[in-house]
């Protein structure tokens, strides 16, 4: 499984309702939630760690600068900011989103056609444990406001 996979798993699974659901079952989820939940705090400790080490000079600065000058416009008054700030954020903003993109997804192989190398797709081990069939379906029933590419998602992890 990649590292991406287990914490959207993670994600959906945290907000699970479980009644309805035998003892049995209700564990396995439970025991996935300890799981995964590993793998999605140390996932988004480094995602933190790389935000904070890509993050420019100032740039915490500029953002409440530019934060600033929108609320001033939304209140009736006139922009803080110059046009030559609002340009230079724009593209620190650019680089800096991209630069994060670029750890996520890593880098593009023109001659493979995929992307390598990024904290994504680094493959994790994690031991999850699968319900039935019939057991998902009080899971579903349980969770009729999940949507259903999260329900899929779950299908497709967890049933056998």
């Amino acid at each position: 499984m990649k590292i991406i996979e287990a914490v959207e798993l993670f994600a959906i699974l945290k907000d699970l309702k479980l009644s309805g659901m035998e003892t049995l079952d209700r564990l396995k989820v439970i025991r996935n939630l300890r799981a995964l939940r590993e793998v999605a705090d140390k996932y988004n400790a480094d995602m933190d760690l790389a935000k904070e080490r890509l993050k420019p000079d100032d740039y915490d600065g500029l953002v409440m600068k530019m934060l600033e000058s929108n609320e001033a416009v939304a209140s009736g008054g006139n922009r803080t900011v110059s046009d030559l700030e609002i340009a230079s954020f724009n593209k620190m903003n650019e680089l800096f989103n991209r630069d994060l993109k670029a750890i996520q997804i890593g880098s593009y192989n023109k001659g493979e056609k995929c992307f390598e190398g990024g904290m994504n797709n680094e493959p994790v081990d994690v031991k999850i444990e699968t319900l039935t069939e019939l057991a998902f379906d009080k899971l579903v029933d349980a969770n009729k406001d999940v949507p259903a590419g999260a329900l899929a998602v779950l299908f497709d992890k967890m049933v056998k």
